[in-house]
């Protein structure tokens, strides 16, 4: 794991160098003291909270509430080398400490480097490069391919892309990506450590002064270094064959997204998707993935601002069954709702409380449950 780490810096620090000649301001540039990208400050928000959970490890049958604390912070810097580049960088991170059940405590942090180069009036060219550290409960909600009670990681993932521009109202997109994931061991359990690639394509379509599409389908790879492929015949069961393949998945994702801006940061985006989850073996893994959301952001109620998400999931697995014994394949449905009212206190700070309210049905055995967390915040913004 250290190796891969190690790895991971090198090939940042590569990147900055190579980047230096296109970062470094030309003489002519640097004199445009007056110049509205030149010396952008940094932009950020603090965000720190406390609340209560009924149901912390989404548990069908022994459910564990408790109390929490939340600080979440994010920063951003736009830096315009050149009246043909930006340079964009963001963090985020986020701790979340539960008061009795600390091995449920979760940490995140998120480092992004946004690079885009205008090679011609409509065409641009760049890289994301992101690192992330995470110690999280992983949870199964986004269909993750595997699913374990906690733990720690570390990746980074390098995306080039490119952009057309076709006039002011259709633009496309095409990258391509490379992930590294190296996860901390945990005893009696193979390595989770992993290898993503693929690539993604989108388009977005300005139907209107104030209404957006946009068409996303994107291609993943999932390589796995230690972990063995499952039988479908001895589904979850714990036992696994020294004579299978390592673990591959195949991942592709189709979403179409509709987003209409009413007023300043106000909109209403209604999001469609759908995932093919293959496992490359004996579809152990594999299932089919619907989404539909719906979200109402800061809706102006005067006196308060009002979002609002609604989202459903349904997974149906191909091969999995609902029990060991059974013919009765899997299926499982996500509804998760979300409602945020919020108050500013002056031009810089506000207060807002909030519920999120999960409910997980299945046809599996003590696998469906129903989550609650409410939370009272105030946020920074500067």
């Amino acid at each position: 794991m250290l190796f891969r780490i190690k790895k991971q810096c090198y090939r940042f620090i590569i990147l900055c160098i190579v980047l230096a000649p296109f970062l470094h301001p030309t003489e002519s540039h640097a004199l445009k003291d007056n110049s509205p990208d030149s010396n952008i400050p940094i932009d950020g928000d603090i965000r720190i909270g406390g609340g209560y959970e009924s149901n912390i490890f989404l548990s069908g049958t022994h459910k564990q509430s408790d109390t929490f604390f939340l600080f979440e912070s994010s920063l951003s810097h736009l830096f315009q080398p050149s009246n043909k580049s930006i340079l964009l960088t963001l963090f985020n991170g986020s701790h979340q400490r539960y008061l009795d059940l600390d091995q449920a405590n979760s940490t995140f942090a998120n480092l992004t480097s946004y690079f885009r180069l205008k090679t011609s009036p409509f065409v641009s060219a760049g890289f994301t490069n992101t690192f992330s550290y995470t110690d999280l409960k992983l949870l199964d909600t986004e269909g993750g391919a595997l699913p374990i009670g906690q733990f720690q990681g570390m990746s980074d993932q390098l995306r080039l892309y490119g952009l057309y521009s076709y006039n002011e109202y259709l633009r496309f997109e095409l990258g391509v990506f490379y992930q590294l994931f190296d996860v901390e061991e945990i005893g009696g359990q193979s390595s989770l450590d992993y290898q993503k690639k693929g690539l993604d394509l989108s388009s977005r379509i300005s139907i209107a002064e104030d209404q957006t599409m946009y068409v996303t389908y994107k291609l993943e790879q999932y390589q796995y270094d230690d972990r063995q492929a499952g039988n479908r015949t001895t589904s979850f069961d714990g036992i696994s064959n020294p004579f299978n393949p390592r673990l591959e998945l195949r991942r592709q994702d189709l979403s179409i997204k509709y987003k209409n801006q009413f007023e300043t940061d106000q909109y209403f985006k209604l999001t469609a998707k759908y995932r093919i989850n293959d496992d490359l073996f004996e579809d152990h893994l594999s299932y089919r993935h619907a989404e539909l959301q719906a979200s109402l952001e800061k809706l102006d109620l005067h006196f308060l601002d009002l979002s609002f998400d609604l989202t459903y999931r349904d997974r149906r697995y191909t091969d999995r069954r609902n029990t060991l014994s059974s013919n009765t394949h899997l299926k499982e449905s996500f509804l998760i709702t979300y409602l945020k009212l919020s108050k500013k206190i002056g031009n810089w700070l506000s207060a807002s409380i909030s519920h999120e309210f999960t409910k997980k049905t299945s046809n599996g055995t003590d696998e469906s449950y129903k989550n609650h967390q409410n939370m009272l915040s105030f946020e920074a913004i500067w």
